[in-house]
């Protein structure tokens, strides 16, 4: 019996700390402004929307909340908890697209493919976009998810 090849990504955990800093910042800033009085209306939305965003920040620090998982039958993708599982024969294959001066990894499905993602409308020939790199330039992952698909299993990514 073969031994069993998986590989996981996980997100940068420096990008999420950054992100974290920037809201902790910003609630920072909301609590200041209630404590002086004169701009609580503005001082408490800050508070409240900036203090949402800490939460899910430290959230995502949590070990096991975002993660790929490649493995020899598909990947699973999984977002806040929530675990989204594709075989590779659901996917016709993975590129880089720059969405909003950002590039991501999108993927387009087969017409036999039985998992219903959210489809993203408006991007001609995109059906889902995986929601990080992981770690990885967006080259370097389309790359990877390529090779695992047409059964090149690099673990070394």
């Amino acid at each position: 019996m073969q031994p069993r090849v998986e590989l996981t990504l996980h997100p940068r955990r420096l990008k999420t700390l950054r992100r974290l800093a920037f809201c902790a910042a910003f609630v920072c800033i909301g609590i200041i402004l209630v404590c002086s009085g004169d701009s609580a209306v503005v001082g408490w939305p800050a508070v409240v929307f900036f203090g949402l965003g800490a939460a899910l920040f430290t959230l995502q620090l949590v070990p096991g909340v975002n993660f790929l998982r490649l493995s020899e039958g598909g990947f699973a993708v999984r977002n806040l908890f929530r675990t989204t599982n594709f075989r590779w024969s659901d996917v016709n294959g993975f590129a880089v697209q720059e969405i909003h001066g950002t590039a991501v990894v999108v993927c387009s499905f087969t017409d036999e493919c039985q998992v219903s993602p959210h489809k993203i409308a408006g991007i001609p020939g995109v059906d889902w976009i995986i929601p990080d790199t992981f770690g990885n330039s967006a080259e370097d992952l389309a790359q990877i998810l390529n090779d695992w698909k047409h059964g090149l299993r690099r673990v070394d990514a």
